[in-house]
């Protein structure tokens, strides 16, 4: 079933209209562990998230929202249940349309940054583009760069960079090819208040002057308090759902 379930997969993608840039539906992801147990960590997760909004998705460790998120990014296959991202079934995709997909609508941002050691600032900021088999636009990196008060660092490594220096790369690269949706898990957890404080100011501007979705996993209720939407997720469910009068 499992083969039968692949070869029926689509090849490429296309150009969709849609409403909502996320829409979930009865997602549930179990994990097999040692002994033939199973481990529920999502648990028929239904969401929508509309153009443009600024989600943040709270709760504790192990609550599931990273699983959740992973999912959104194309990166790890529910068990069961419907993702849709730009109107488009993700996991209806072979896997070269999905990562197509990934590196034009999906943008994401780690705790631990995860730039690349042996390329430069500017590289860093180009991989998607490098990494889709485009030829990058070093005028627009450079902007990008003027953007996020980084271009003097062009051509430095990462190594040579602070922590707060480094997210703000990350911010960029997730953002180089002007994706639909952003994803971003911890995006401060590794910065003090004052470079987490900067670098969520200049990724909120970023997404509302590009029109894109911003979904934020995190444990930091200032940054919680910031999104226009608060979703809780506990034991792999969503508990509550708050949608905020007036965000920071």
């Amino acid at each position: 079933m499992k083969l039968l379930r692949r070869e029926q997969k689509k090849n490429i993608y296309e150009d969709v209209a849609y409403e909502n840039t996320v829409e979930i539906q009865n997602v549930t992801k179990r994990y097999n562990m040692e002994g033939g147990n199973t481990c529920l960590a999502l648990d028929r997760v239904s969401l929508t998230v509309p153009r443009g909004e600024f989600l943040a998705i709270v709760g504790t460790s192990g609550s599931g929202k990273s699983t959740l998120l992973h999912i959104l990014g194309g990166v790890e296959e529910p068990t069961s249940g419907s993702v849709k991202v730009c109107g488009r079934e993700l996991y209806e995709m072979d896997d070269n349309a999905l990562s197509a997909f990934r590196c034009k609508e999906i943008g994401m941002v780690f705790q631990f940054f995860n730039l690349i050691p042996v390329l430069n600032v500017e590289e860093n900021i180009a991989f998607p583009v490098i990494a889709s088999g485009g030829k990058p636009d070093f005028g627009k990196t450079y902007r990008l760069l003027k953007r996020l008060g980084m271009e003097k660092y062009r051509y430095n490594l990462p190594g040579r960079l602070s922590g707060g220096q480094q997210q703000r790369i990350a911010v960029g690269r997730a953002l180089m090819n002007e994706p639909a949706l952003i994803l971003a898990d911890e995006p401060t957890g590794n910065l003090d208040t004052k470079n987490g404080t900067e670098v969520m100011d200049l990724f909120q501007t970023l997404c509302r002057e590009n029109g894109a979705t911003l979904i934020v996993v995190t444990h930091d209720e200032r940054i919680a308090a910031r999104a226009d939407r608060i979703v809780r997720i506990e034991d792999g469910r969503v508990t509550s759902d708050e949608k905020r009068a007036q965000a920071v």
